[in-house]
């Protein structure tokens, strides 16, 4: 699923605090867009573009993290935004060739971390300084580049987790980043070469280190939701055999809850992991706009969805406590805000 809707590319954290302070959101405004990518969402198109997910194999994974072009001007740099203002900062500027393709936020370290090309850039929010980037061993990847899609951070080990394909050939495979010198490790077993890998529909659960990908591995347009254990590398599916339609994203793990995704109607649903039934259970109804890249963070039992309404922005506010439907609070925003990341600031 990709949504670099007006041209715009934003990669954000909400940065939550006590309920007594102010909510605050940092990201990255960028006024690039893939080459491929140029859909400018109107009335008759948008529900069509929310169902065309975009996805990765072995070999378009190097069009994947390839630079964009400038289309339109915005603010190419991290951002700051006030949800209750709409106050939108400029933190730090880029030019404006810079592009990001996988975002990932180390929690621990408050530091916002970026996949430019084969190099790892970290964001010190708590400093507002760029750290020196971190060159990738991208040896053992087939195409001798970045091959590696759906970063996510594994808060156990303190480092970064994702999917590789074609990493350590054939096929593809679960694969952890040390963010301290860019070596990269294989953590599960390798799944056959002719899956393709689903974008921006992964989740994983840190604590029992289980990784979630969308993968279509057969000749029908259909996918599954696998659940690859990277402790004993086992695999089991979750979701088996959808209509390539209904894949599921974007998606966050909850702990001690399962997974909180959105649908093909733009509603928010609950994956139950630990009894599988081949359902979901309807969160919300429809939200009415299509989620922005990797749209959707959730902290302390209320998601996040950034969502894109024909040339607007909101930002929809869920309580998964409540009962269905649960109630959709709406904020508007002056950009197009993906990659929501949360954390915790005393």
């Amino acid at each position: 699923m990709v949504n670099l809707i007006n041209h715009v590319l934003v990669l954000f954290l909400s940065h939550l605090v006590s309920s007594a302070a102010e909510t605050d959101i940092i990201g990255l405004s960028i006024s690039l867009s893939r080459n491929n990518d140029n859909n400018i969402i109107t009335k008759d198109n948008m529900l069509g573009e929310k169902r065309v997910r975009r996805f990765v194999s072995e070999q378009n994974i190097n069009s994947h993290h390839s630079n964009s072009t400038t289309t339109r001007s915005t603010p190419n740099g991290i951002v700051s935004f006030v949800p209750s203002s709409g106050k939108v900062s400029v933190l730090h500027s880029f030019p404006a060739t810079f592009f990001a393709s996988e975002t990932v936020f180390d929690s621990k370290s408050k530091i916002y971390w970026m996949l430019v090309g084969d190099n790892l850039v970290g964001f010190n929010t708590m400093t507002n300084t760029l750290l020196p980037q971190i060159a990738l061993d991208t040896t053992q990847c087939s195409g001798g580049s970045a091959c590696f899609s759906e970063l996510r951070w594994d808060s156990m080990h303190q480092r970064i987790v994702a999917v590789g394909m074609g990493f350590v050939k054939p096929g593809g495979r679960i694969v952890g980043i040390d963010i301290s010198n860019g070596s990269v490790i294989s953590l599960s077993a390798s799944f056959s070469k002719d899956c393709a890998l689903y974008i921006e529909c992964s989740s994983f659960d840190a604590m029992k280190q289980i990784f979630y990908p969308w993968l279509a591995c057969a000749d029908a347009p259909t996918a599954s939701l696998y659940a690859f254990n990277l402790q004993d590398q086992s695999n089991m599916t979750v979701l088996d055999q959808w209509d390539f339609h209904a894949v599921l994203g974007p998606s966050k793990f909850v702990p001690n809850f399962g997974i909180v995704a959105v649908n093909e109607d733009n509603s928010l649903v609950h994956v139950d992991t630990t009894n599988m039934t081949n359902t979901t259970t309807l969160l919300t109804k429809t939200s009415g706009g299509i989620p922005s890249i990797n749209g959707l963070a959730v902290a302390n039992n209320i998601a996040y969805i950034s969502l894109v309404e024909y040339n607007k922005n909101k930002l929809a506010i869920v309580h998964l406590t409540s009962s269905f439907p649960a109630l959709i609070e709406f904020k508007n925003i002056s950009l197009t805000i993906n990659n929501p990341f949360t954390y915790e600031s005393r």
